[in-house]
Order: C-alpha cells, then sequence, then structure tokens
C-alpha cells in the first residue's frame, strides 16, 4: 500500500499547479531537502511552517497539491493546516509514524512510518525514491541527506570502511600508509548541508583509499581499506 501512495505523490507532484510541502519544525530541515530537489528540477514549491497559516490559506488554490510532513501529525498548526487544504478542495498527502494523529485520518493518502524506525531515515529514503523516479537527471543530482546521526564507519569483514549516509566526501584525512588509530577522524561528509567527522573505530593502516573529494556515496559505499 505505501508504494501505491508513494508512486501515486510521484505522479501527482508531476502533473499538479503548485506543490506545498507542511512540516512541522522537528522535520523542517527535511521540507527543505525536498525542497532542494525540486528546485533543482525547476518544480515550483512551498515550504510553509508554523506562523504562516493565513497566507497558506490566501493562496491555496483547487489544482494544488499538499504534503504534510510530521512525526506525531498532531501539532495544531499541522493539522490546521491540513484542514484548510482540505476544505479547499486541495488534495493531500501525509507522512506521520501515528496512524491514529488527526494528520492521518484527515489527509487523502497517508504514508505510515513504523513507530521503532528512524522517521528522519525513512522520510530521506521516500525523498530518494522521489528523486530517482520523478527527475530525469537524478543520477547528477546531489544527493546529501544523512542517514542517521551515528557518525561512526562500517567496517565489513574485509577490513572496508563503509559510508553510514548519503553525502558528499569534502575531505579525507589519511593517506595510504598512515598509521591509525580508534577514534581519529579520517574523512569528513557533507549531508544535509553540514559536515560530519567521521572517526575510525579501529587501529590498523591504511591500506587503500576508495573514494576522493568531491566526490558522492551512499549507504553502503566502501570509503577505505584499514588492516
Amino acid at each position: 500500500m505505501e508504494s501505491e501512495v508513494l508512486d501515486e505523490l510521484i505522479e501527482d507532484i508531476d502533473q499538479w499547479s503548485n506543490f506545498y510541502i507542511v512540516s512541522d519544525d522537528d522535520s523542517k530541515q527535511l521540507a527543505i531537502f525536498l525542497g532542494d530537489e525540486l528546485e533543482n528540477q525547476g518544480i515550483s514549491y512551498s515550504i510553509i511552517l508554523k506562523g504562516m497559516e493565513d497566507s497558506f490559506k490566501e493562496d491555496l488554490h483547487e489544482d494544488d497539491l499538499v504534503l504534510a510532513i510530521s512525526r506525531s501529525g498532531r501539532e495544531n498548526h499541522v493539522r490546521s493546516m491540513v484542514k484548510t487544504a482540505l476544505k479547499s478542495r486541495v488534495k493531500v498527502y501525509a507522512i506521520c509514524s501515528d496512524f491514529r494523529s488527526p494528520l492521518a485520518m484527515f489527509a487523502d493518502e497517508t504514508i505510515i512510518i513504523n513507530e521503532d524506525d528512524d522517521f528522519e531515515l525513512k522520510v530521506l529514503e521516500i525523498i530518494h525514491e522521489i528523486s530517482m523516479n520523478l527527475f530525469k537527471d537524478a543520477s547528477d543530482s546531489e544527493y546529501e541527506i544523512m542517514k542517521g546521526a551515528e557518525h561512526a564507519p562500517m567496517p565489513d569483514p574485509e577490513g572496508n570502511v563503509k559510508s553510514t549516509m548519503y553525502g558528499m566526501i569534502v575531505k579525507i584525512n589519511v593517506n595510504v600508509g598512515d598509521e591509525v588509530n580508534e577514534g581519529d577522524v579520517i574523512y569528513i561528509i557533507e549531508a544535509m548541508k553540514m559536515e560530519n567527522e567521521v572517526s575510525s573505530n579501529e587501529n590498523g593502516v591504511v591500506k587503500e583509499i576508495f573514494v576522493k573529494e568531491g566526490d558522492n556515496v551512499i549507504v553502503g559505499d566502501s570509503i577505505m581499506e584499514i588492516e
């Protein structure tokens, strides 16, 4: 069901007149990231936050589209704007983690994130899906999203250090042959417009580096080998 709703959302974004992203404060960065992806492709959008209820009501037209992003779906301003959109006969999609929330009940179509899952990560995966299916040149876009707050690399059985987030390598702090200790910052990755220092979780010697500064990486890409 979730995939069907997402497919319908992607199709509607491509067809409807104006696209509004309604967000609570906690999901503001997610809304901004989605907006950046839309802007890169020349798709018109507006991010609507708390305090913008009046202007939102004045600007709505029947052929507009709204996506509301809120973990709980219970914030008064989010609920109010969704009601306003529905009264204006605007189609409303919602992403939240509580199927009992007013947001889930009011929206025309809802994607429910399991409460045990990482809400931010799941929404970012949805944005990635939108990017890959909506944009013709998605492969060339800079997909800079965080997997989560943990910035320790993931080693595999072969000793390869793998990325734990989507982003761009902005600095590599080591060279092949360097000795590293657990806790040393080995590279810096930019994600969600923030630079994140990634530290080694083991002692060893850098045997090989698979990326260069400026490369975009996704979760699971090998960054370097430490043995």
